[in-house]
């Protein structure tokens, strides 16, 4: 089975450059991974679990907008690829 994530936000969302400074590399590459077409495996679900822990203690320090913007899309990214582990769902960008 697969999950898409919905919307990750605008073309222009800062928050793959902000994961890619904090060696996020899956929340990196959403853009591509979403141009690609690529499904991610449980196995990568794990690891977005981590990149998306990361990123809840780093947005604060990239200011309050950022927290604000972002938050939403950290909160869904974190609940598919717990769904994700827990089902061995694979899960996808778009």
């Amino acid at each position: 089975c697969s999950s898409d994530l919905g919307t990750f936000g605008p073309d222009d969302s800062l928050l793959p450059e902000i994961a890619g400074r904090h060696g996020c590399l899956i929340v990196a590459s959403v853009p591509a991974s979403a141009a690609e077409n690529k499904v991610f495996t449980p196995e990568d679900g794990k690891r977005l679990l981590k990149e998306l822990e990361i990123l809840k203690t780093v947005l604060p320090e990239e200011g309050k907008m950022m927290v604000r913007r972002y938050s939403g899309p950290v909160e869904r990214m974190e609940a598919v690829a717990k769904i994700s582990v827990e089902e061995g769902c694979g899960f996808y960008f778009f």
